[in-house]
């Protein structure tokens, strides 16, 4: 999502090619280095502040964290909260969690990482349902600040998808730019793009940041219990807001 919303701004695929994710969308809690030849780590926030406009910012934060700014800054300031599915969410996750030395390598089985880490809220940024809630709240409040985007319709149509976020944040897509945008977002595309994994400095096996990229791989590890505790969440907490998942 973070490259769909630089393209939407910026359509000079020459500067996307050539320079770290990390120098065009700064992780706003993140301190790591932003390009490949930066030795120290510097605050993303830092760099975010002394950059001009539009800031195109990433993070995983909840919502608590930025809800007072965003009321001050009213509409001129837009929030696109991407959404996968708490199950697929989880799988990735776990391999995540695997892969990632600043993590700790996890090494029990899938088994252990849903009873130790999702069930006890130990996952990095903390717990799914948690974060989506916060936000989903606060769109409530703020409709026109907050747009939610599924994974899942990214997948099944991309264009569409796009074109909506692009209404969103109220700008226009140049002829042609669309299918551009399409194509260079699209998960094999990324996966190939050699400059976007070498930039990542966050720790994790650089294969992990694009693993396999589909829909339903859940079902090759929930057992029919575990479904049934995310079912029940989904159900408990997310329905009663309005709050939909999507698993295709």
């Amino acid at each position: 999502m973070q490259e769909i919303a630089y393209l939407l701004y910026h359509t000079d695929l020459d500067k996307v090619r050539s320079q770290s994710i990390y120098e065009r969308v700064p992780f706003v809690e993140a301190m790591m280095p932003l390009t490949d030849t930066q030795e120290d780590p510097e605050p993303h926030l830092d760099y975010i502040l002394r950059s001009g406009h539009p800031r195109i910012v990433k993070t995983h934060l909840g919502s608590t964290f930025y809800e007072r700014s965003l009321k001050l800054c009213g509409n001129g300031v837009k929030v696109v909260v991407p959404i996968r599915n708490p199950k697929d969410t989880l799988v990735s996750f776990y391999h995540f969690h695997q892969h990632n030395a600043s993590l700790g390598n996890f090494t029990g089985s899938w088994d252990q990482f849903f009873q130790s880490m999702f069930l006890t809220k130990r996952l990095v940024f903390g717990d799914y349902f948690d974060f989506y809630e916060g936000w989903w709240k606060f769109k409530q409040d703020s409709p026109g600040q907050v747009m939610f985007v599924h994974y899942e319709d990214m997948k099944r149509d991309a264009p569409e998808t796009i074109r909506r976020v692009a209404d969103f944040l109220g700008k226009q897509i140049p002829d042609g730019h669309l299918k551009t945008i399409v194509e260079f977002t699209a998960f094999d595309s990324m996966k190939k793009n050699t400059k976007l994994l070498k930039a990542s400095k966050s720790g994790a096996n650089d294969a992990l940041i694009f693993r396999k990229g589909t829909t339903g791989d859940s079902k090759n590890f929930f057992s029919p219990a575990q479904s049934e505790i995310v079912d029940t969440l989904v159900k408990d907490r997310f329905e009663p807001m309005g709050l939909t998942v999507k698993y295709e």
